[in-house]
């Protein structure tokens, strides 16, 4: 069997023996060996450089570059209603967090802007105060409502303003329970 000269196979006589001739970046032989290279890779394999990139030095956008990133692995709570240590916990959740605050319906003080809906407040770290998060509440949802006459609440108990998120043990998308204390008369 003959085969026809290297010219009519796509190859050069370079090419035959293992000795290719330098590709410079951006010809037609440049990204025709990166997407040949592309083409080869494989989950778990290891890229090279030229892999990742593409002929203009833009990122090739890879098929486990457009998965969405895992959600945070909820950390089993202690029996008995017990919680952890503040600083374990806060160790444990080096990442901010977002919690939902249910908030009270009353329609007498319009301007306080409470109609009963649960809103969202991003953003938290573990070692921020209840009392920074009154503020945060207030921010979120516009409120009028004095921070004085805030009371939240978790799981049934009353948090306190010199404490921390951490010290709760609270997590990703929690809810609290927000009231609204009477006004003391003085």
């Amino acid at each position: 069997m003959v085969l026809p000269p290297l010219h009519f196979q796509g190859l050069d006589a370079a090419q035959l023996f293992g000795n290719s001739p330098p590709i410079t970046p951006g010809s037609a032989s440049h990204k025709a060996a990166l997407a040949a290279a592309n083409a080869q890779v494989q989950a778990g394999m290891v890229r090279t450089a030229d892999q990742m990139l593409d002929g203009d030095g833009s990122e090739i956008p890879q098929p486990e570059d457009l998965i969405p990133p895992a959600k945070r692995q909820r950390v089993a709570k202690l029996p008995g209603g017990n919680l952890y240590r503040e600083e374990d916990w806060i160790e444990m959740h080096p990442y901010p967090i977002s919690l939902q605050v249910q908030l009270p319906h009353d329609s007498t003080k319009p301007e306080w802007k409470l109609d009963g809906g649960i809103v969202l407040v991003p953003d938290l770290p573990m070692n921020l105060l209840i009392s920074t998060l009154r503020d945060r509440i207030r921010n979120v949802t516009g409120s009028a409502l004095p921070a004085s006459r805030m009371r939240i609440s978790y799981q049934g108990k009353m948090l306190t303003n010199s404490s921390t998120l951490g010290h709760y043990n609270l997590e990703d998308e929690d809810i609290l329970v927000l009231s609204i204390s009477e006004q003391r008369k003085r």
